[in-house]
């Protein structure tokens, strides 16, 4: 069964700020999809405040995907893998979430923008957009304005701006849209589909 298509623009003034679950930092909610068990939610879309260097929280039976969304950058162990470094203009980079995990800050402290999927139920994927075009498949996408406000034309389902800072939220929606922004902008386009 389809769901109507709908747009919502979420202002950054509705954000919800909580602890990490290791209790070392704070990260704000953007949007989140409770899951069918207690505790745990399908997806959650959320920027983190990181002070210092330190372990990450484990999320069991979780993927995740990270992009540094301020300050100069973080080196980010992951068991099993080679160190990665990752600063605003790397790709986002993805990793189990139940994988011991820790950063080691490159210049003080940072913002990062991380996509939580339920392994079981989503797939998530993250991507660095400036102005252009992206076909959506019906899923749910959420496009994050992170430098400089965005012009979101969506066809039939209307034109809309996102203020830096916003996120706006389709679900439903097929087709072509078009974003446009500043030379100097960047946003970054959250997606998650069902498995």
């Amino acid at each position: 069964m389809s769901i109507a298509p709908t747009i919502t623009l979420l202002p950054a003034s509705g954000y919800r700020a909580m602890p990490w679950r290791n209790g070392l930092g704070t990260t704000t909610e953007i949007a989140v999809e409770p899951g069918s068990a207690e505790g745990r939610f399908r997806w959650r879309l959320s920027i983190a405040d990181v002070a210092q260097s330190g372990p990450f929280s484990i999320f069991d039976g979780y993927d995740r995907v990270i992009a540094v969304a301020a300050g100069a950058g973080m080196r980010l162990a992951v068991a099993g893998r080679q160190t990665a470094l990752l600063d605003q203009s790397a790709a986002p980079y993805d990793f189990p979430g139940d994988a011991d995990t820790g950063c080691s800050l490159i210049d003080g402290p940072i913002r990062d923008f991380n996509l939580i999927t339920d392994r079981a139920t989503v797939l998530g994927r993250v991507v660095a957009m400036q102005a252009q075009s992206v076909v959506l498949d019906g899923e749910t996408a959420l496009l994050h304005a992170l430098r400089g406000a965005f012009e979101v034309d969506a066809a039939a389902h209307g034109q809309w701006t996102v203020p830096e800072g916003d996120t706006l939220r389709l679900d439903g929606v097929a087709g072509e849209i078009r974003i446009g922004g500043p030379a100097d902008g960047r946003a970054l386009l959250a997606t998650i589909l069902a498995r």
